[in-house]
């Protein structure tokens, strides 16, 4: 993050004065501004603004209207270019040509066949030596100079309607014409951060490290409330408490379904140890060849009956002297069946101290 300096001082070069936000340069710190609205000042004589591998004359800047006029610096008072034929393009997300712009198309190393020179024909050195070029106006046409002829190379660059009519008027004035510049309107797109940042009395500003719209006052970086990475921040926080609430709660009902899942195998395991000895001290004895059955009659009369159902052992009663514990008495010896009262598996079910 920068260590800001005081962002009201303004960006001065040639006829520009007093350029403030989002404009920086010269003695406007960098930080001041956003990056694609960074101008430099050669000579103090004419402001530059640099687009990629380009660089662009301001010409005249209007702060209120959002626009300015530019002329691309390798054909500032100059008709023929070094070898690189780049076209002419702007961040199209901040910078857009205005209505008022013609696009002018210039072909660069032609062959041609005319015996008579038109008068929108000019001369350049290529690779040493001399040859034809020509400019047309607005869109491609089928222009009978295409036919006869066969360029290297085309670039197209915008100018003024203005630049169009004194061409028309006079064809050797292309040099003239490219200095008249174009017309470009500006968007920032940092405004609703700027916003609020003046709202407390700040200056705006850009962290290029960060890629962010930053708040300066006097020489820190100040907090706007309600900033887009605030708002990101709450959401966040908000989002991760929701998330731990839901996990807790997740938690909370899966201890209480495993309790009471624990305690219904218990009493299932209880009631069936109850009923598995019941048959066997019910049920009719064996009997083999040779040996003289008992019948059932005598065997009754002999064995005493003993509780199995499901409300005897509620009330608790005992198998040959072995007392059943009813299930509200097995709930308090062990802790509503508390799992760190568990020895481990029987042959009933689970084993508690």
């Amino acid at each position: 993050s920068p260590s800001p300096a005081n962002c009201s001082t303004t960006f001065d070069c040639g006829p520009l004065r007093n350029l403030s936000y989002p404009f920086t340069g010269g003695g406007r710190p960098g930080h001041c501004g956003p990056p694609e609205f960074r101008l430099a000042c050669p000579g103090n004589d004419s402001a530059l603004l640099r687009a990629g591998s380009m660089s662009y004359h301001i010409l005249e800047l209007d702060q209120t209207r959002r626009s300015f006029v530019l002329s691309r610096s390798d054909l500032y008072n100059n008709t023929c270019l070094d070898g690189n034929y780049p076209n002419t393009t702007l961040n199209s997300t901040i910078f857009t040509y205005g209505p008022e712009n013609e696009d002018l198309t210039l072909f660069y190393g032609c062959n041609t066949l005319m015996t008579l020179q038109p008068l929108n024909m000019f001369n350049c050195v290529i690779n040493g030596s001399m040859s034809a070029s020509y400019y047309l106006m607005g869109p491609i046409p089928n222009d009978p100079i295409l036919n006869v002829s066969k360029c290297n190379v085309s670039v197209t660059v915008p100018i003024l309607q203005s630049a169009v009519a004194m061409l028309t008027e006079n064809r050797s004035m292309l040099k003239e014409a490219l200095m008249e510049g174009f017309l470009v309107n500006y968007t920032n797109p940092y405004d609703e951060e700027c916003g609020k940042c003046r709202g407390i009395s700040g200056e705006c500003g850009f962290d290029s490290v960060l890629g962010a719209p930053i708040c300066v006052c006097g020489d820190r970086v100040c907090s706007v409330s309600g900033s887009k990475n605030q708002v990101t921040l709450g959401i966040g926080l908000a989002l991760a408490g929701a998330g731990l609430t839901g996990l807790l709660l997740g938690f909370w009902i899966f201890s209480i379904r495993t309790k009471k899942r624990r305690k219904r195998e218990a009493a299932a395991a209880a009631a069936s140890a109850a009923e598995s000895r019941s048959k066997d001290i019910s049920g009719p004895p064996p009997s083999s060849k040779g040996i003289l059955p008992i019948s059932t009659t005598s065997y009754s009369r002999t064995t005493p009956s003993y509780p199995s159902s499901k409300s005897d052992l509620e009330k608790g009663s005992t198998y040959f002297g072995v007392q059943v514990f009813s299930y509200v008495e097995l709930e308090e010896a062990t802790h509503n069946f508390d799992p760190a009262r568990e020895l481990g598996d029987g042959g009933f079910g689970t084993v508690y101290y």
